[in-house]
C-alpha cells in the first residue's frame, strides 16, 4: 500500500494518484494516470477530483484582528474584564485561541499586581528611612 503525502489517504499499490485528493504519487508522471483497467490516459479523463474543503472545528477557530481587539479592551475593564478573563480562561469557551489570550492576560494581571506590590513595599520603605 501506499500512502498519499497530501492526505494520508491509503491507495493501492502502483496508483499514480491518490484516490482522495488526486495528488500525484511517488513521482508518478504529471500528465498521465492510469485508469481501473491499467491504460495510461491523459490526466482529467480519468478522474474527476472536487477540491477538498477543510472544516475547521470551532475549539481550533483562529480568532481575527478584530477579536483580538475586543477582547484585549473587555479584559482590561478592571473588575469585570478579570473575572471575564478568569471565566474564558478557564472554561468559559470550547475555542483555544481564545481560552490561550484570555490565560495570557491572566498572567499579564499577575506581573501587574507583583509589580505593583514591589513598587508599594519600596515606597514604604523610602517613607520610613526619611
Amino acid at each position: 500500500m501506499m500512502y498519499c503525502k497530501n492526505c494520508a489517504t491509503e491507495n493501492p499499490d502502483g496508483a499514480s494518484r491518490c484516490q482522495n485528493c488526486g495528488e500525484l504519487l511517488n513521482g508518478a508522471g504529471e500528465n498521465a494516470a492510469v485508469n481501473g483497467y491499467g491504460n495510461s490516459v491523459p490526466y482529467g479523463t480519468a478522474y474527476n477530483y472536487a477540491p477538498k474543503v477543510v472544516i475547521i472545528p470551532e475549539e481550533n477557530r483562529a480568532l481575527s484582528m478584530w477579536e483580538y481587539l475586543l477582547y484585549q479592551i473587555l479584559f482590561s475593564l478592571p473588575t469585570i474584564g478579570l473575572i471575564i478573563a478568569l471565566v474564558f480562561g478557564f472554561g468559559g469557551t470550547k475555542n483555544i485561541n481564545l481560552k490561550n489570550f484570555a490565560r495570557s492576560f491572566l498572567c499579564l494581571y499577575i506581573l501587574c499586581v507583583i509589580l505593583a506590590v514591589v513598587i508599594f513595599i519600596l515606597g514604604l520603605s523610602g517613607m520610613m528611612n526619611h
